[in-house]
């Protein structure tokens, strides 16, 4: 989660011509590539074009939108995780696609039933991905870290917005503080909690105040994050809010 698009592109520069003239062609078995394609191959700078290109793509299409779709992201790993250690695989893995179960100490993935992995102390890596859904991608092929990209919870919010607080919260709380308790049902930062309602981080931390000192929320200190979340009263409140209006909606995720 800490590296850079920058140290991506930095390590696709640095690579030999024919590790990613390699690459390149495995895509290539799989598309219609324009005939130019020959030529680029050919290029002894293919690293250093290939980083250009990367980075240009993430210039236009990603980064504007980056700070909200690294805020879902981080919220899927942390939900993960913490379900993880708290619960075990089953409960990490519920819900993260329909075609992955949790099997007596075996992950199967429904596309591929009649192949069978052994990890062999290699670990598996996880990656949420706003990029994949409605799929899932399932990487084995060595040198690579054998990987699940899985599309991350939360993805609807980065087209339609944080959804709306409750109505009988918000005329008790105000709308922007309903709004932070609803997304609370997660824990989050005040830089997360800034990114999805689109208030200045000023304006969240003095709304965070108050909700505190109603102990509705509290905050703890995660790595080097202080992340808030929901009191047994704010959960309840935010519970039978919920259950008043007949919503359903378990807050952002």
């Amino acid at each position: 989660m800490a590296q850079s698009i920058f140290q991506d592109a930095a390590a696709i520069a640095a690579a030999s011509p024919s590790t990613v003239r390699t690459e390149l062609e495995l895509l290539r078995a799989h598309r219609s590539p324009p005939a130019e394609l020959s030529d680029v191959l050919a290029d002894p700078a293919l690293p250093a074009r290939v980083a250009d290109a990367v980075l240009a793509v993430w210039h236009a299409v990603v980064e504007p939108e980056w700070p909200r779709i690294f805020t879902v992201l981080q919220r899927d790993v942390r939900f993960r995780a913490e379900r993880l250690s708290r619960d075990g695989w089953g409960a990490a893995l519920a819900g993260i696609h329909k075609r992955l179960t949790w099997n007596n100490g075996e992950i199967a993935v429904s596309r591929f039933p009649d192949s069978r992995i052994r990890l062999d102390g290699r670990g598996l890596l996880f990656i949420p991905s706003v990029f994949v859904a409605p799929g899932v991608a399932l990487t084995t092929d060595a040198p690579w870290q054998p990987s699940i990209t899985y599309p991350a919870r939360g993805i609807g919010t980065l087209s339609e917005g944080a959804a709306e607080p409750l109505e009988s919260l918000s005329r008790l709380l105000g709308p922007t503080r309903a709004q932070i308790v609803s997304l609370l049902s997660e824990p989050a930062s005040t830089t997360q909690l800034g990114v999805l309602t689109g208030v200045s981080l000023s304006g969240i931390s003095g709304h965070l105040g108050v909700l505190r000192d109603a102990g509705l929320i509290t905050r703890e200190r995660a790595g080097r994050s202080v992340l808030y979340r929901l009191t047994p009263i704010g959960e309840t409140l935010h519970g039978a809010a919920r259950a008043h209006t007949g919503d359903s909606r378990p807050g952002v995720p």
